[in-house]
């Protein structure tokens, strides 16, 4: 926007209060970890994304996790009011 009513001019640097050395530091971190990194660590680092594990779960075990997590319930009272 302020290109477009020119209060800056085309290519002209702004400065966004980082450091510039800084800055080219971090826009190589994922390229020089990945150039690192072994397709051993790189096909664990999916899987985990993934959700990818060697149990094969039975719904024993599903309803009993999500049993553990469930709140237990909480005293009923009565659904109408007594009348006196």
């Amino acid at each position: 926007m302020r290109l477009a009513t020119g209060e800056i001019e085309e290519g002209a640097l702004v400065d966004d209060g980082k450091d510039p050395a800084a800055k080219a530091f971090g826009a190589n971190g994922g390229k020089k970890r990945a150039e690192n990194m072994t397709p051993e660590r790189r096909v664990e680092i999916a899987k985990k994304a993934a959700g990818v594990t060697d149990k094969l779960w039975s719904m024993d075990d599903l309803c009993r996790m999500i049993n553990a997590v469930a709140p237990k319930p909480g005293p009923r009272g009565p659904y109408k009011k007594r009348a006196p």
